[in-house]
This record gives C-alpha cells, structure tokens and sequence, in this order.
C-alpha cells in the first residue's frame, strides 16, 4: 500500500481570470479589461474585489475589508465592461489637488480619493500631477480611535482651503 497516493480534484471554481498578481508582481502591463454585468462604475473610482458577492465595488476607509482597492478605473467601454489600472499614470481631471499631493482612499464616498487622511482607515492610493494622478496604492492601516479631545487644535486656513477641495 502507497502513502499519499490519492489525487484529489481541484476544490475551487475556475475563475475568468486570476486578480492574486495585480499590484503584487511587477510586470509591463498594470491594466486588466473587467467583464461585469451592470457594474456602474464611472472612470477614476477605486476598486475593491468583494469575494464574497465576487463582484468588483466601490472601496471606501471604513475596515479592513472594503478599503484594500485592487486599482481604478481608467476607462468605461460599456455597461458591462471596464478597464481597471493597478499602477501608473490616469489622465483625468476628477481629481483638481496640488501637484504632487498625496491622495488617500475616502472614509465618506464610496470610490472616492481625498487629500486629507480619513480617521479609521488610512489607505494612500495615488499622488496628484498636473494631468491626472499616479497610481501607487500603498499598504494601509487601521487607526486607533481617540477618545479625548485634550489635543485638539484649530485648523489653519492652509488646512480649511484643503478641506474646502475636498467636499463635493
């Protein structure tokens, strides 16, 4: 009698294609073309892969989970088909902040990017340039909560014009 000698079928579901090497393994080509059935999506929102409806949505920095974005999109070919971008340069003018301003995942609207780090989930996704913004999402982290209010300081006018670009 052998040892280890039974072969087993492969337990998971074939998928049309393999997201575990998008932003992980560096290679040429930082964009994948998405099939998704009325997915809604609007160029320069960040993404997420939600395993457990295996659909694509809107991240946002709220927990561990819905703020790990897998890119942006960089272009709408229809209804049911997107582009998504893990690295590199989107030309848009969603995003209107100073050059070279880094641009963190929202922790308020779904898919959005702000200049101003958000309070439970901080997630750095791209950098502000003159004609779009360079995609380089970084590892994020978990803040802890502060209950006190002894360190609190008033904003400068530098910091509310900075607030002031970021609500719309």
């Amino acid at each position: 009698m052998r040892n280890n000698s039974t072969i087993f079928k492969n337990p998971q579901e074939p998928h049309l294609f393999d997201l575990s090497s998008i932003g992980s393994i560096i290679h040429e080509d930082k964009t994948i073309q998405i099939n998704q059935i009325d997915h809604y999506f609007q160029k320069g929102e960040v993404l997420y892969y939600d395993v457990r409806t295996n659909k694509f949505a809107r991240a946002i920095a709220v927990n561990n989970i819905e703020s790990e974005a897998c890119g942006i999109v960089s272009d709408v070919i229809d209804k049911d088909n997107f582009v998504l971008i893990a690295k590199g340069l989107l030309e848009t003018d969603q995003y209107t902040f100073d050059e070279n301003t880094p641009l963190y995942l929202s922790d308020a609207h779904a898919g959005k990017l702000v200049s101003i780090q958000p309070h439970s989930v901080i997630k750095q996704i791209a950098i502000q340039a003159t004609n779009g913004i360079i995609i380089d999402i970084q590892r994020g982290w978990k803040t802890t909560s502060t209950s006190s209010s002894e360190n609190l300081e008033p904003y400068t006018k530098a910091e509310l014009d900075e607030i002031i670009k970021n609500v719309w």
